[in-house]
């Protein structure tokens, strides 16, 4: 690493990349009506860029009163509350090559992270460069040096501001990059973003701009055992998901385009009395119109070497980097920030759309992010009751193909919702998505209007089209009655897996891409949430098992054989018993699931506990939590071969507090196990503790 990498510059340099911008020719596709009149959605969608502060203060003040009809008019039908808001600020879900190694390579000596793409590193709470573990845990980042496998030495120990989420190392570059959640409330009277947070129209119910900061911390660790703090940067909204691909990062935040009165209006409509819905709609229009445009606009904030703090407006001094899609509902933002872990200076592009919360995906050289085109509020204002409605997904492409930057290629849409970022794949230049279909009809205060129509799967096949990305391919009529739970694309094919009671395998035949085809499928009890193909023409599933009526469920590891692709079969399933409710992290998140082809070894965390008395004491609660390995033997047998426990790790922990194994790292003949409270190294042959460090 050169010495002038290392010289770094005293600021951050924000830059922010305008969108090229077109014209819609309708607004946000609802016209000025505020649903009043007959609406057709739109089959295409774009993101446009906004030509003035005044266009953007009007269009946030446009969508607030839209969404406040809604909910007047939801009130006055007497529906449930509907309480999608503004989103963001901690609802959704909480989301490689490093190279360096020097003799030690990833996927033969050890074990990296899951990731969905190759060459595409994600970020989590562990990574390692073979010579060091790097892992967030509670507030600290530690890192351990490994001189050898089956070792592990304290080498540094780091205090983090906030909740650490996951991290990203570049071990080429010499840097770690730490993802926190830092909670306005929480911050101490003296902290340098007290009072740059606080709003400029203050209420009761929101005296901050926002509840929730991402903090992104970028330390240097050429010295593991002293990482220097290189850089603070904050921004208002909640972490979503981070990937590196070399040396680049781009980090996707979700934030709230907060409206106090607005988000707040179930209290107006609950808070007892009679309140008259005309009055309480003049009341929160009032506050929505007379709002203060800085209130409503996301910043950035940096901490300079210096010590003082900078503040900048993602909005950027003319609002040309905010951009809206031509029809949607949403009202809050996603930010991608990109930057250059290898740069002497760290500048950060930024480009900020107005959408909901989105489903992150990113090749080698494209990002996407899908979000629902309308919420669910939207329809209040668009349809009359027994009208049915089919939601539909936004896709955004950014080409991420430069060091450091995120441009904007174009948009598309299709029917339905996605499951989890494996319901999107890139190959060939084109993007392939599995998606649900489920229409319902509008609901009426005289109940029914008819039945509720039937969901159906499909895969769509998109390309860039001259900033559009245009449906190309199409498998319809995919399993009508059920939902997607699991989706793995590989280059040629496709494996679904969709439910009702009973777990249907598909495999699709993506050769032709323009013309993909349904080949064969398999019908087992229970449901599949994530697929991992291995050598061998071999699926390996974790999911869910039961009986045909869908009881007696239970969390099992299954093996599939799709070497036929037109009738695939169950070669064995493992049940992961447990006393009391059991789980395990890895139904829900692949980098829990960790196969090392090797050792043809699977590791799975599983979790349990049980209620002794009434349950209103924490001593009530027998919390445990273990690692289970799994063999897979050449003739396709799930071999159990014994658990690793940290359940004496967590005596003092009840129901609710989060005491689990996390991650492992398979090195050499040992394994690494991560929980919350310790790190644990056992050899592989039969599985005897080697060392221990509690966290």
């Amino acid at each position: 690493m050169s010495p002038a990498r290392r010289a770094l510059g005293p600021a951050l340099l924000l830059a922010f990349a305008p969108l090229a911008a077109c014209d819609d020719g309708g607004g946000r596709g609802d016209g000025d009506d505020h649903g009043r009149g007959p609406w057709t959605p739109s089959s295409t969608v774009a993101l446009v860029q906004y030509d003035s502060c005044q266009e953007l203060e009007d269009d946030l003040q446009a969508r607030g009163l839209d969404e406040l009809d809604a909910m007047i008019a939801s009130w006055e039908a007497g529906a449930e509350p509907l309480w999608d808001g503004a989103g963001g600020d901690g609802s959704g879900p909480v989301a490689g090559d490093d190279g360096g190694a020097g003799g030690r390579d990833e996927g033969t000596d050890y074990s990296g992270t899951n990731n969905q793409e190759e060459g595409v590193d994600e970020a989590d709470l562990v990574k390692s460069d073979g010579f060091h573990l790097y892992l967030v845990s509670a507030n600290r980042l530690h890192v351990f040096d490994v001189p050898a496998s089956g070792q592990l030495v304290p080498s540094s120990e780091t205090a983090l501001e906030g909740y650490p989420f996951e991290l990203l190392l570049d071990a080429e570059g010499g840097r770690v990059a730490v993802f926190s959640s830092v909670s306005v409330a929480d911050l101490p009277a003296d902290h340098p973003l007290h009072q740059a947070v606080a709003r400029a129209q203050p209420t009761e119910l929101a005296p901050y701009r926002t509840w929730a900061l991402t903090k992104i911390s970028i330390y240097g660790v050429e010295d593991p055992a002293a990482p220097s703090l290189e850089r603070e940067v904050w921004v208002e909204g909640s972490y979503q998901a981070a990937r590196r691909t070399d040396h680049s990062v781009r980090l996707v935040v979700n934030g709230s385009i907060l409206m106090p009165d607005l988000d707040a209006f179930w209290s107006y409509a609950f808070d007892g009395g009679d309140p008259d819905p005309g009055a309480v709609r003049e009341a929160i229009a009032a506050t929505i119109t007379g709002a203060d445009f800085d209130d409503l606009v996301p910043r950035l904030y940096e901490r300079l070497p210096g010590g003082e703090l900078r503040i900048h407006s993602l909005a950027g001094s003319d609002c040309a980097s905010f951009h809206r899609p031509t029809d949607s509902g949403g009202r809050s933002t996603a930010t991608i920030l990109s930057f250059d872990l290898d740069a002497a200076e760290l500048a950060v592009d930024a480009d900020t759309l107005i959408a909901g919360w989105s489903t992150v995906y990113a090749s080698r050289d494209r990002l996407y992010l899908a979000e629902a085109a309308w919420p669910t509020w939207w329809a209040w204002n668009r349809l009359e009751p027994g009208e049915v409605y089919t939601p539909s997904t936004n896709i955004h492409a950014f080409d991420v193909s430069g060091a450091g930057q995120a441009a904007y290629i174009g948009s598309g849409r299709i029917e339905g919702t996605l499951f989890d970022p494996f319901s999107l794949d890139e190959q060939d230049g084109l993007l392939r998505v599995a998606a649900t279909s489920q229409p319902w009809r509008m609901w009426s205060e005289n109940g029914a209007l008819g039945e509720q129509p039937v969901a159906t799967s499909h895969i769509d096949v998109l390309e860039e089209r001259a900033g559009e990305l245009t449906t190309v391919g199409r498998l319809d009529g995919i399993a009508p009655g059920e939902s997607i739970f699991a989706a793995r694309f590989l280059p040629d094919e496709a494996f679904l897996v969709t439910f009702e009671q009973v777990d249907p395998l598909f495999t699709i035949d993506l050769s032709n891409p323009r013309q993909p085809s349904l080949v064969g499928d398999l019908e087992v009890p229970g449901f599949s949430t994530y697929l991992h193909p291995i050598a061998g023409d071999r699926l390996l599933t974790i999911g869910v098992t039961g009986d045909q009526s869908g009881d007696r469920w239970a969390t099992q590891v299954s093996l599939f054989d799709v070497s036929d692709r037109s009738s695939p079969e169950l070669l064995d399933g493992e049940e992961l018993v447990t006393d009391g409710w059991g789980w395990s992290e890895a139904m829900y998140e692949h980098k829990a699931f960790q196969y090392f082809e090797p050792k043809r070894l699977l590791a799975v965390p599983i979790s349990s506990y049980t209620v002794e008395g009434d349950g209103d004491e924490a001593d009530d609660y027998q919390w445990s939590s273990r690692l289970d390995l799994i063999e897979i033997d050449p003739q396709g047998h799930l071999e159990p071969r014994g658990s690793i426990d940290h359940t004496r790790f967590f005596q003092d922990t009840d129901a609710q507090g989060g005491a689990d194994v996390r991650r492992t790292i398979f090195m050499g003949d040992y394994i690494y196990v991560i929980s919350t409270r310790a790190v644990t190294v056992n050899r592989l042959d039969d599985l005897t503790e080697v060392a221990v460090q509690e966290l």
